[in-house]
Parts: C-alpha cells; sequence; structure tokens
C-alpha cells in the first residue's frame, strides 16, 4: 500500500515536471532563460530515472517471485492468449 502511494507520488511529480519544462519553452521560445530550462530538465530527467529503475526493480522482483518466466511458460506450450504454441 505504501509503494502504490510513493509510486503515485513519483508520477505526479514527473508529470508536474514534465508540463514545467514544456510550458517554460512553448510559451515564449525567445525568452526561455536556459539555466532555468536545464534545471527543469534535470529534475524532468532525474524523476524519470527514479521511476524506471523502480519500475526495473519491481520487474525483476515479480519475475523472481512468480516462478515460471514468460519464456518458460512459451517453451512448454502455452500461449499468453491462451492458445497452444505449435
Amino acid at each position: 500500500m505504501r509503494l502504490e502511494f510513493v509510486k503515485s507520488q513519483l508520477i505526479k511529480t514527473a508529470e508536474a515536471a514534465f508540463g514545467d519544462l514544456i510550458k517554460s519553452f512553448w510559451e515564449n521560445p525567445q525568452r526561455c532563460n536556459i539555466v532555468e530550462f536545464d534545471k527543469k530538465l534535470d529534475t524532468f530527467t532525474g524523476t524519470l530515472s527514479v521511476l524506471i529503475a523502480q519500475q526495473r526493480e519491481a520487474f525483476i522482483v515479480a519475475r523472481q517471485r512468480g516462478g515460471l518466466r514468460l519464456q518458460d511458460k512459451v517453451a512448454q506450450g502455452a500461449h499468453t492468449d491462451g492458445h497452444q504454441v505449435v
């Protein structure tokens, strides 16, 4: 439950950072302060990196706990849509 809250907060932060980044450039590109734009870009990419690392870790844990991987299931003849692989 706590992980879902943190995850949603990170997603909200990433969305806000991306919106801020785009808005700062889109509203008036000629007046865009490059230092401020760079800070906003760093904030967005940092938040995105955390989200990606978190998802990768969750995938690895799920794969370790899940037993058979999809490749193993396909090799055994099961397919994701329930049809037999021939």
